[in-house]
């Protein structure tokens, strides 16, 4: 179903006004990729307490974010993406059992 919804221009920009407000302070609580701190591998490694070879099968497997631009080896994590994946999904931490 369809509505038309009929507004004056004034409330209109209010509206596109406070959408924008929300966006860019919704950017700010949850941190600008672009200015927040970068890992690479090693470190990404350590900040998470395992080996890069888990790492290495964590990225492939799909599990971390990562950015690598294609053809080449440099691959940057973001620490805040890092500490929301361990949130969501604490189990990727505990040592497995034998």
């Amino acid at each position: 179903m369809t509505e038309l919804v009929i507004t004056s221009r004034e409330d209109l920009e209010k509206i596109l006004r406070n959408f924008v407000d929300e966006f860019f302070n919704s950017r700010t609580v949850h941190g600008n990729v672009d200015s927040e701190e970068r890992l690479n591998q090693k470190e990404a490694a350590e900040y998470l307490g395992i080996t890069q070879g888990t790492l290495i099968r964590w990225k492939y497997k799909g599990l971390v974010p990562v950015e690598q631009l294609p053809g080449s080896n440099k691959v940057t994590y973001y620490k805040s993406q890092l500490k929301a994946v361990i949130q969501r999904n604490p189990k990727l931490l505990q040592p497995t059992r034998k």
